[in-house]
């Protein structure tokens, strides 16, 4: 019975659209052609109700994707839960495994991922605490006194008398350079170290610059793979320096985080450098490198003359742990061979320094060189005479 009346009424149609020949309602007729088509389709399929039936169906499916979209909402917020329980688990286990071992790990990672960005630099320059890692006047005063007694040990070294109560042991004894050590008091396998020199045709100020310049200091030093000057203390002078250094294969590379502070006594005719390993929130130690948490070092210079006439004298004090075990021939082959040569390459990098000095490179620091020319501390004259 559908069948039938749905063809009748296509005769219908059809009928209805041969009638219509004039080209003007072409467009309303196909309109209304199209409408009564659908209707009628629609009253085939769904009967006479088709709106109604059509309106229901709408709603029920809309009730449908309502039903499962919920479900897949619970379903979303279950797994992320599991998930994070199963994270929380995981982290609680390997805490009980390895303690705090973890935590030092998971913050070294952060600090590593996070230290080049300049607010978190900002913020962790804040944790340092200059009161407590700056260098004094004292410790400078200290320093200095190393070029007043220099000669004193030297007559003794070079006397025929042996002296037995020298703690210094010489082991290089040139007409221009003199090394000796001793045992460290709080670790006898490691030695300090003393180096007296002297340079006929390099003016202090270019020995001194070279010492503190990190910008010439990547140019001349072909062993060093970085060194920079991350964080200054206005008030006293003292810059924290990191330093990172090349060590022959297989042995992983070394670096050094030290707080240094410098300065020049023009009365007295006296430059000196400190320096002294320190701790840094901004720098921590890297996995693939070795941090020497061992080292101090102290230099002093004193002209012949003036600052920037040839000719000087200089006294450097050093230690530091190389965080590894060498045998003592190796000890005693680098102090022989390892210091001459260091000094050699100091000694050419000062006159290259010189020699750009006077076509008139300034280095990085000059302005602050000028500013804290004037030392803090107070010598007398005749400590020098």
């Amino acid at each position: 019975m559908a069948r039938e009346l749905t063809l009748q009424n296509l005769r219908v149609i059809m009928r209805h659209i041969l009638r219509t020949s004039n080209t003007k309602g072409k467009e309303i007729c196909i309109q209304k052609t199209a409408g009564r088509l659908g209707s009628e389709c629609a009253r085939a399929l769904f009967g006479q109700n088709w709106s109604t039936v059509l309106k229901e169906l709408s709603a029920n499916c809309n009730h449908k994707f309502t039903v499962i979209a919920e479900c897949f909402e619970k379903q979303c917020s279950f797994l992320v839960a599991q998930r994070l329980k199963r994270a929380t688990q995981i982290m609680a286990f390997y805490n009980r495994l390895y303690g705090e071992k973890l935590i030092d790990q998971v913050g070294s990672s952060l600090l590593r991922r996070f230290h080049k960005k300049s607010l978190f630099c900002v913020l962790a320059a804040t944790l340092f605490s200059w009161e407590e890692n700056k260098i004094g006047d004292d410790v400078i005063n200290r320093c200095v006194y190393d070029m007043v007694h220099i000669q004193e040990l030297v007559q003794k070294t070079r006397s025929q008398v042996v002296d037995q109560s020298c703690e210094w042991e010489k082991i290089i004894d040139r007409p221009h350079l003199i090394v000796w050590r001793r045992p460290l008091e709080f670790n006898t396998s490691l030695f300090q170290y003393k180096v007296y020199g002297k340079f006929d045709d390099v003016p202090a100020r270019a020995f001194f610059n070279t010492q503190v310049d990190v910008e010439f200091w990547k140019q001349w030093d072909k062993l060093s793979l970085d060194i920079r000057i991350i964080d200054k203390h206005e008030n006293s002078g003292s810059e924290v320096v990191h330093w990172t250094l090349k060590f022959p294969y297989p042995m992983y590379s070394r670096d050094y985080l030290y707080v240094r502070r410098y300065t020049v006594d023009p009365t007295n005719k006296i430059m000196a450098l400190y320096s002294r390993t320190v701790s840094h929130p901004i720098c921590p130690v890297q996995d693939n490198i070795v941090r020497v948490t061992d080292y101090q070092s102290a230099l002093v210079i004193k002209p012949y003359t003036d600052f920037d006439e040839n000719g000087l004298e200089y006294v450097l004090t050093y230690y530091d742990d190389p965080q590894t075990t060498f045998p003592t021939v190796c000890y005693n082959w680098m102090a022989t061979t390892g210091v001459p040569e260091f000094v050699d390459k100091l000694h050419k990098a000062s006159k290259m320094m010189h020699e750009r000095t006077q076509k008139g490179y300034l280095p990085e620091y000059y302005q602050n060189q000028n500013q804290s020319c004037h030392s803090t501390f107070t010598l007398n004259q005749t400590q020098y005479a």
